[in-house]
């Protein structure tokens, strides 16, 4: 029994180097006898150009029927990362990216030990040439071209520089806004990176741009867009300040009161709001004049409570009721008129009511 279980034990060890054996001829293409050996020693005997190619060649035809070989796609890695140029590096990254993933993603061991026993520590190994080629590809790339940069930059999501790479790329397209310089170009730039650090330049650059349009249709309600629209633009003081005075430009010359309380209302804060006010009140005093009644001074006092007309409005109120109540000489009248009780609307129409036969006498001006 002790005989047959040795000769069992070194039939497993034999067919375990078979199996490595058979391996590196399909990798390498080597004819007779192959000795086991580590991945790195053939690698890196890959000096000459054209067994370079015939073993580029054979991991390429490998990876034609099993894509996901995890030493192939590492072997063609290392091949490829000694052309340092964009496009190789690239095509470097992709196989080692890939030789990473599966190796630390399968789910079978043997899978795993076989690539240990051939790389030593395969997981160091293929750290060590991902870190490599990583770092290669991003110090070729930082001058690679935008289109390109944009159609690669989904398969260096596993990149250690990719908000590098991501940041690269907004920056470039950053740069083609600028020279377009058009609303169309900042509004593509914005909607598409809108966490990239030019983000704030780029909304400057573009409210800009509107707000010189707007400048030259001259507008009042494009101003009004604007300001609604963009609340945080620095160029919203600009846009409220010509907003304010061609609003007020509008009703200048204007003898319709409604139009002053919408300015006053709407526009608080502009700079043309205490000559508004003035001349609102200048205007509401000279209209309840040309009435000249007890209503329209009455009106005007409750409406117009600070003006400088104020003295004056009650004391024409005040003659025209005297005026009155002159002409009937009723004792409960001089009482009502003496006494100070409010002009409520009410009692006016009756004491008009009761003296509606009365002219009413002209104020003295």
């Amino acid at each position: 029994m002790k005989g047959h279980t040795s000769y069992h034990s070194e039939r497993g060890k034999l067919l375990g180097c078979i199996s490595i054996t058979l391996l590196i001829v399909v990798l390498f293409g080597y004819s007779g006898h192959v000795q086991a050996q580590s991945i790195k020693k053939i690698v890196a005997r890959l000096q000459n150009v054209d067994k370079e190619l015939k073993y580029k060649s054979k991991l390429e035809s490998l990876l034609l029927k099993n894509s996901n070989d995890i030493l192939a796609n590492y072997c063609l890695s290392y091949i490829y990362s000694r052309k340092k140029d964009s496009d190789n590096l690239f095509i470097s990254w992709i196989l080692i990216d890939k030789a990473h993933l599966n190796y630390f993603k399968a789910k079978n061991p043997n899978e795993i030990v076989v690539v240990n026993s051939m790389l030593y520590n395969g997981s160091s190994k293929i750290e060590k040439l991902k870190n490599k080629v990583d770092s290669l590809l991003w110090s070729y790339n930082q001058a690679i071209g935008l289109t390109k940069l944009i159609g690669n930059l989904y398969l260096l999501e596993n990149s250690k520089f990719f908000n590098d790479y991501v940041a690269l790329r907004n920056h470039l397209e950053y740069g083609e806004a600028v020279e377009k310089n058009t609303l169309e170009a900042y509004d593509r730039f914005l909607n598409l990176y809108p966490n990239a650090l030019e983000v704030a330049d780029v909304i400057i650059r573009r409210d800009t741009i509107e707000f010189e349009e707007i400048n030259k249709t001259g507008i009042l309600f494009k101003y009004n867009e604007f300001i609604a629209s963009h609340p945080n633009s620095k160029m919203i003081s600009k846009a409220v300040s010509i907003r304010d005075k061609k609003s007020f430009e509008l009703i200048d010359n204007t003898t319709d009161l409604k139009e002053w309380d919408y300015f006053i209302t709407n526009y608080p804060t502009a700079k043309q709001i205490d000559t508004a006010l003035k001349i609102r009140q200048e205007l509401a005093f000279s209209i309840a004049s040309q009435i000249n009644t007890i209503e329209s001074y009455q009106d005007f006092i409750q409406h117009n409570p600070l003006t400088s007309n104020m003295q004056e409005a009650i004391r024409r109120r005040d003659l025209l009721v005297y005026n009155q109540i002159q002409q009937i000489a009723d004792c409960s009248a001089y009482h009502i008129f003496m006494s100070g009780i409010p002009f409520a609307e009410k009692a006016m129409s009756l004491f008009l009511k009761e003296f509606r036969q009365n002219e009413m006498p002209q104020v003295k001006q």
